[in-house]
């Protein structure tokens, strides 16, 4: 109970699932008193998301799901392969496309995190430059897929897949 995730959510494994995690918070604590070197008490822990997640798992685009019909990415790194004004991560008919200028070798960073979406290219904040209709939130791989790149290298991509 030691180990505290970046949404202050406890990470919590089991014994007979130890490449599983589940996310909970600590509401309640026992106060007895020591009266010996031992200690026996209870706690209470809520677990708001329903799901468990795999250890994550990562490939330079192909997508492999065990567990979850589909789940989105927690990261996409790429490189851009030509001095260009477009770069896209596609998967299929979805895509995150930027609008700028880039230029060969810039880094393409998209996180996923709990409640937003972090798209850097140099590790300067690009979300300005995302075309207009491409929903980032709504970017989701699902087993057997390939994320490709438009005038890009996908490098890495890394997911969890989850279930109930």
């Amino acid at each position: 109970l030691r180990e505290v995730n970046e949404e202050g959510m406890l990470i919590l494994r089991f014994n007979d699932e130890p490449d599983w995690e589940y996310f909970g918070v600590l509401t309640e604590v026992d106060d007895k008193p020591e009266q010996s070197l031992q200690l026996i008490g209870s706690f209470k822990l809520i677990c708001p998301d329903p799901y468990k997640y795999k250890d994550p798992q990562e490939s330079t685009g192909y997508i492999r799901l065990k567990h979850a019909s589909k789940v989105t990415p927690e990261l996409i790194e790429g490189s851009v392969n030509k001095t260009t004004d477009t770069i896209a991560a596609k998967n299929g008919s979805e895509e995150i496309r930027l609008n700028g200028n880039y230029n060969s070798g810039d880094k393409l960073r998209v996180e996923w995190l709990k409640d937003s979406v972090n798209i850097t290219v140099n590790s300067v904040n690009k979300l300005h430059e995302l075309n207009f209709f491409n929903y980032p939130e709504t970017f989701y791989i699902k087993d057997k897929d390939i994320i490709t790149g438009v005038n890009l290298r996908v490098d890495k991509v890394t997911w969890r897949d989850r279930r109930l």
